[in-house]
């Protein structure tokens, strides 16, 4: 999935939290059909979808954790500091957030990595 397409259904899942909650099924049903769909099973573009959702909606530390990776091994893979690395992870704490751009940029580095076949944990990443 080009790059484009990606952002923009990674900012779309921000159209859809509600002070009453997240609605990933509003989100997905609400997709309707859209050229990037051709040759894609319905099953294929719910799991699309709903990895984005989950992309969007996951922690820094989560997503640090789901690829195995300690806080200094996540600012070598994403060229930053460790510190840099704490301070997403403690963002709301009155540490300095992860800007949407940067989120959405490892967010799409991972989604390509599952959709390669790896888990993004490999040396050569």
């Amino acid at each position: 999935m080009k790059y484009e397409l990606f952002s923009r259904l990674y900012r779309d899942c921000k159209l859809y939290s509600k002070p009453t909650g997240k609605n990933k099924e509003l989100y997905i049903h609400e997709r309707g059909y859209q050229d990037w769909m051709d040759g894609y099973s319905p099953e294929s573009i719910i799991n699309t979808l709903e990895s984005i959702w989950s992309l969007y909606w996951i922690d820094m530390s989560d997503i640090r954790k789901g690829l195995g990776l300690t806080q200094y091994e996540m600012s070598q893979r994403y060229y930053t500091s460790k510190r840099t690395v704490e301070s997403w992870e403690a963002s709301g704490k009155g540490k300095r957030n992860i800007t949407d751009s940067q989120k959405m940029l490892i967010a799409y580095s991972i989604f390509e990595s599952e959709r390669d076949g790896k888990n993004g944990n490999t040396e050569n990443t």
